[in-house]
């Protein structure tokens, strides 16, 4: 579930993969927010909101570091569990972090 990362050159199978959508308002809404705004202003809610029950969580979740913290009790609560890492970045900054995380749900 990360939205900054091109998969179309790794993924070369058909599997159902779920992004933040961030896409530009071009009706001139002043108050648009995007759904990655949601997101970072609060990831566990819009996780909880989004996954609300066992039946529906997904099998794996990508993201950089930096939300590692703020979403530790949610990946806890459904037995989620770091698999791998990997180096994106020397320059980290914002939600950009130096690492991306790839974590695999334990049934």
């Amino acid at each position: 579930m990360l939205f900054v990362i091109f998969y179309c050159s790794h993924v070369h199978c058909p599997i159902t993969m779920q992004f933040l959508q961030c896409p530009p308002d071009l009706t001139g809404n002043k108050s648009y927010i995007d759904e990655a705004e949601i997101f970072f202003s609060d990831p566990v809610r819009w996780l909880e909101a989004h996954f609300p029950n066992q039946t529906v969580l997904s099998t794996h979740l990508v993201f950089f570091e930096v939300l590692e913290k703020e979403i530790s009790p949610f990946l806890e609560r459904n037995s989620y569990v770091k698999t791998s890492e990997f180096f994106h970045t020397h320059v980290p900054e914002g939600r950009v972090g130096r690492n991306i995380y790839l974590y695999e749900r334990q049934t």
